[in-house]
């Protein structure tokens, strides 16, 4: 049989306490307004974006990349700006 050792338990005194949750963006990286209900996105970095994926923009008129959360508006449906 092996020596069986128990861990020592840190002093929790010297352990950081826990902080207030911060609230996390809900913004995209980036907006695009493109005329067509089918898009393409491959990450715009070339070899440092990602595979090529094809979005279909439905009835909402937009969709969000599931790789970079690079969002597309249908520029019908971006409401033009008030003066």
């Amino acid at each position: 049989m092996g020596i069986i050792r128990r861990a020592r338990r840190s002093n929790r005194r010297d352990e950081p306490k826990p902080t207030a949750v911060t609230a996390m963006t809900t913004e995209p990286p980036q907006i695009v307004e493109v005329d067509s209900d089918v898009v393409s996105c491959d990450g715009g970095g070339g070899a440092l974006g990602h595979p090529k994926v094809w979005l279909n923009l439905g009835e909402e008129g937009t969709v969000d990349c599931p790789y970079c959360d690079c969002r597309f508006i249908l520029r019908s449906r971006v409401a033009a700006p008030s003066h």
